[in-house]
């Protein structure tokens, strides 16, 4: 725990054993108790005149205007990695602008390649040190603009690729070649997706507790398809909280749908039909024929769970009807 509070790096790790021999009282669970809090790290990793934060403060004066700019809004990415693409929605620059001071910046070891193609990371403690320098340098792209410029494009991309987990006539999306090059994008970004959601369901910004609420439902055709169900039923229920507080019936009841169908999936099948029942009734009330169709077949497969195979016939019998006269 003490080596990933000091990000792995050699400097931090060297500060940490210090400060170890120095005192030998110290034992290494209450040092890292001095470490957790976030906003005291870098202060605490100190040993006399040696801190860690001179050493990137020495790669940081080295930066142009361009650099500093991109350094320091890197940490508005709520995951753990970035590609490229994202830094450009990031930042507002062309792809091959962000590309070359990407390229640059790992050049001062600020950052680094992260697994994948066109990807990049910090680690813990330069983001930490990154979103200081925010402070007393200010920034010439303003922050909120810049982080709603990257949740936009992690919403739009998302519903360009889940176009392609439909029937083949129904990928429309020249984002992406085919339904592999639209699940290699959702695969590599299902992180960054995930923390962009939870980030986003604490926000106080309207425009954000919007994509809380509508990127969990277009991801859950492919949470579905990988069978990522507990991811599933993490989103659904922001998703649901959400639409609750923005007093959206509509979408309030496609989580809950999503929800019945990510509690299916580990098998939770007495809560997949509570939750399926209360998706239904919403449907009902607001005069959705479609998702009451697509509720009633969803209970009809909770119900199979549970073996009760004649409630499940007559559910899926009206979920058939329905679905037939919609098309």
């Amino acid at each position: 725990q003490l080596a990933r509070l000091c990000g792995g790096l050699p400097l931090a790790l060297h500060l940490a054993a210090a400060l170890l021999v120095e005192n030998p009282a110290l034992q290494v669970t209450e040092l890292v108790t001095q470490l957790l809090p976030a906003d005291r790290r870098l202060d605490e990793l100190r040993y006399g005149d040696e801190t860690i934060t001179a050493v990137f403060d020495l790669s940081y004066r080295r930066l142009t205007a361009e650099q500093r700019t991109l350094f320091t809004l890197l940490p508005l990415n709520p995951g753990p990695d970035i590609s490229t693409d994202a830094v450009a929605a990031l930042t507002g620059q062309a792809q091959a602008d962000a590309r070359r001071t990407l390229t640059e910046l790992a050049r001062t070891h600020l950052i680094e390649p992260a697994p994948g193609q066109q990807r990049w990371r910090m680690h813990d403690l330069i983001r930490l040190y990154a979103t200081r320098k925010t402070e007393p340098d200010g920034l010439p792209v303003e922050r909120d603009q810049a982080l709603t410029g990257l949740l936009d494009y992690y919403q739009d991309t998302t519903e360009h690729a889940a176009r392609h987990l439909g029937t083949p006539e129904a990928a429309t999306s020249s984002r992406f070649p085919d339904r592999d090059g639209a699940l290699r994008w959702l695969d590599a970004e299902l992180a960054n997706l995930i923390a962009a959601v939870q980030h986003c369901a604490t926000s106080t910004s309207p425009r954000h507790r919007v994509l809380a609420r509508d990127l969990p439902l277009t991801l859950a055709a492919y949470l579905e398809w990988r069978r990522h169900f507990t991811d599933l039923t993490t989103l659904a229920t922001i998703a649901l909280h959400t639409a609750e507080h923005l007093g959206d019936r509509h979408r309030e009841g496609i989580a809950l749908a999503n929800l019945g169908v990510a509690l299916q999936g580990v098998r939770c099948f007495d809560e997949a039909i509570t939750t399926g029942t209360q998706a239904l009734q919403i449907f009902r009330e607001i005069s959705d024929r479609h998702g009451e169709g697509t509720a009633l077949n969803n209970l009809g497969n909770a119900l199979l769970g549970k073996r009760r195979y004649i409630k499940a016939l007559k559910i899926m019998s009206q979920a058939r009807l329905i679905l037939r006269n919609r098309q």
